[in-house]
């Protein structure tokens, strides 16, 4: 008869098949890579964490790939602007010996004042082409972009290339103001000595009114300029501002050169009731008169559109 309290041989082998089981399943996972027996929200972290790490090694890769095109960039606009830098140094120099030999001519009798002035004018000029091309170049090399030319740009690192660029290019009108001074004196004696007729003497009063009117546009400009600055204009505003001031130089520009075409016309109609000018004379100088109307017309019409959006966006602020 079998001992009750002795376990049964099937109970047995049973029990020694799941002992063993279990054994296997802890060997095989004390084999295993740690990862694999971690829970899933460990699992979850891990993923994450490598999805972070992914983006940012990407986001780097990305960022260098756009410096290194924005350096590419600059260089080539840097190269751009020292080739002319270079050829306005040379323009520069050639000015300087013209002016060398006008002096030249001037001692022995075989040049005048006026072309010494002329030729002044040039090395203003080209001066001020240098010094432009040197702010634009600095202006380049800090930002990697083509230089602003809007008065509304904004100061870059501390330095305000736009006004710096307009005072060294208003220095060609002011010794042009010289110039034209300087001719309606001479043209002033000749006519005094009965070797000019006064019309030749009202178009020295033009061109002089005209390069009057630019120097004050440069100044307006300049003003416009440190309103923005100073804040006390936006964007908009200061770039209607500009267009306003260009059109009020040239509307003074446009009134004594209509003026002066409707005394030629006069003029050359009675020459030629008297056959000492042609009629084709006095067409052209019609065309010149109608041309010159047009013209301040239109800059009347564009001043008037321009002035009505200024109040428009100021009313909006």
């Amino acid at each position: 008869m079998r001992d009750t309290h002795e376990p049964d041989n099937n109970f047995v082998e049973k029990l020694e098949w799941q002992i063993g089981r279990e054994v296997r399943r802890r060997n095989s996972a004390a084999a295993a890579p740690g990862w694999i027996t971690w829970s899933r929200a460990k699992f979850a972290a891990a993923a994450a964490a490598l999805v972070l790490v992914s983006m940012a090694i990407g986001g780097a890769a990305v960022a260098a790939a756009y410096e290194a095109q924005n350096n590419e960039r600059r260089d080539q606009l840097a190269s751009n602007f020292e080739q002319r830098l270079t050829l306005a140094k040379q323009r520069l120099a050639m000015t300087m010996e013209q002016v060398q030999s006008t002096e030249r001519r001037i001692a022995v009798g075989l040049a005048s004042t006026t072309d010494l002035l002329e030729a002044r004018i040039k090395v203003a000029e080209a001066e001020a082409q240098v010094t432009v091309t040197e702010l634009q170049l600095a202006e380049v090399r800090l930002t990697g972009q083509a230089p602003r030319t809007e008065l509304s740009s904004p100061s870059v690192s501390g330095r305000d290339f736009v006004s710096q660029r307009l005072r060294s290019e208003m220095t060609v009108p002011r010794m042009t103001l010289a110039l034209e001074e300087a001719r309606l004196q001479d043209m002033q004696k000749r006519v005094d000595v009965g070797v000019a007729d006064t019309m030749a003497l009202e178009a020295a009063r033009v061109r002089l009114l005209e390069v009057q009117a630019a120097v004050h546009t440069f100044g307006r400009k300049l003003e416009i300029r440190q309103k923005f600055l100073r804040g006390e204009a936006d964007a908009i505003e200061t770039d209607l501002r500009v267009l306003e001031a260009d059109a009020e130089q040239l509307k003074v520009t446009l009134v004594p050169k209509l003026a002066l075409a409707r005394k030629e016309v006069d003029v050359i109609a009675a020459r030629v009731k008297v056959g000492t000018a042609q009629q084709v004379e006095l067409a052209e100088a019609t065309l010149r008169r109608l041309e010159h109307e047009t013209a301040l017309s239109k800059t009347e019409l564009d001043l008037a559109l321009i002035r009505a959006q200024i109040q428009k966006n100021r009313a909006k602020s």
